[in-house]
C-alpha cells in the first residue's frame, strides 16, 4: 500500500518545490494539489486597476483642464489691464466747460443722450475731435472704448500719445 503524504499548503510553487512534487509523483506517491486563486493576487489586481484609474484621472486633469484654466486666468488679467488702460485713456481726454459766448454747438446734440448742449455744461473732446457730454461719453467709452460717431478706438489714440 502506498503511503499518502500530507504536505503544508503553499501560496505559490517555485521551481524547487515543483521538482519535489515531480519526484514524489515519479516514485509513485499519490500527490493531491488544489489550485486556488489567492486573495493577495486578487488584491494586487484591484490595486493596479485603482492606481491606473487614478493615474488616468490625474493625467486628464493635467493635460486637459490645467491649460484651459491658465488661459482663462491670462485672458481675465489681460481684460483687467485693458480696462485699466481704457480708464486712463478716458480720463486723459480733454475736458472743457461750454461758455455762453462760444455757442457754435447751440443746435448740435449729443449723440449718446440726444440732448442739446447748454452753456456751462462740461463736455469731453475725443482725439477724433468729436464732442459729447462728459456724463454720457465716459460711461460709453468705459463700456465700448470707441467713439460713437466714427468708431475711433480711444485706447489706440492713448497708446500713440503715451509713446510720444
Amino acid at each position: 500500500m502506498r503511503e499518502e503524504l500530507s504536505s503544508p499548503s503553499f501560496s505559490h510553487t517555485n521551481y524547487l518545490k515543483g521538482k519535489q512534487i515531480l519526484r514524489l509523483i515519479q516514485e509513485g506517491i499519490r500527490v493531491t494539489a488544489m489550485i486556488e486563486m489567492g486573495a493577495t493576487q486578487c488584491l494586487w489586481k484591484i490595486y493596479l486597476c485603482a492606481y491606473s484609474l487614478i493615474l488616468t484621472f490625474v493625467a486628464y486633469v493635467l493635460i486637459c483642464c490645467t491649460p484651459g484654466q491658465i488661459m482663462i486666468r491670462h485672458e481675465e488679467r489681460r481684460a483687467q489691464m485693458m480696462k485699466s488702460e481704457l480708464r486712463k485713456a478716458v480720463h486723459s481726454l480733454e475736458l472743457r466747460k461750454l461758455k455762453k459766448d462760444e455757442f457754435d454747438l447751440a443746435e448740435e446734440t449729443c449723440v449718446v443722450c440726444l440732448e442739446t448742449y447748454k452753456p456751462r455744461e462740461i463736455v469731453r473732446i475725443l482725439t477724433c475731435r468729436h464732442i459729447f457730454h462728459k456724463r454720457c461719453i465716459d460711461r460709453w467709452l468705459l463700456k465700448r472704448g470707441i467713439c460713437p460717431i466714427c468708431n475711433y478706438a480711444i485706447i489706440q489714440a492713448f497708446s500713440k500719445i503715451s509713446i510720444l
